[in-house]
């Protein structure tokens, strides 16, 4: 499997990545179980939480064309039943990328980039009153239940 969803915390869903799993059909399934979250959180009328380990994430160009895409397919459903994005990396590279791609974007106050998981979970617990259950060393137990 390519992408890992934790939703022991909903609506607070933590993603994270790997990339030697990754396939046309691994993106599927991920694909796939993204919509489902969104679908769950239109059916509850909320708004998610999401946090994205991209920490040592190199896709390859084709799958960021496929992201591309499968993005523009559900920007409406993103843009109703997201509520925050934080994002988790500490490629310097990557985090200038997002940023640029944040301060472009409508919804840039709804994404923030971190550089450890720390500052993730005293960002969520102060500002949302979530109290997460990872930390640095990325111990989360992936349920894949959506």
């Amino acid at each position: 499997m390519f992408a890992y969803f934790n939703t022991i915390n909903w609506p607070m869903v933590y993603v994270n990545f790997d990339l030697n799993q990754l396939s046309d059909e691994s993106f599927e399934k991920y694909t796939i179980d993204y919509l489902a979250i969104l679908i769950k959180a239109q059916t509850e009328k909320i708004k998610l939480i999401l946090v994205y380990n991209l920490d040592n994430m190199k896709l390859p160009i084709s799958y960021i064309k496929k992201q591309a895409a499968f993005n523009k397919t559900v920007k409406d459903h993103n843009t109703n039943h997201i509520g925050f994005v934080c994002v988790v990396s500490e490629n310097r590279l990557l985090k200038s990328i997002l940023k640029m791609f944040f301060s472009i974007q409508k919804d840039s106050n709804t994404c923030k980039v971190f550089k450890t998981h720390n500052e993730v979970s005293n960002y969520l617990s102060q500002n949302f009153g979530i109290i997460t259950n990872f930390s640095n060393e990325n111990k989360m137990n992936y349920d894949n239940t959506i």
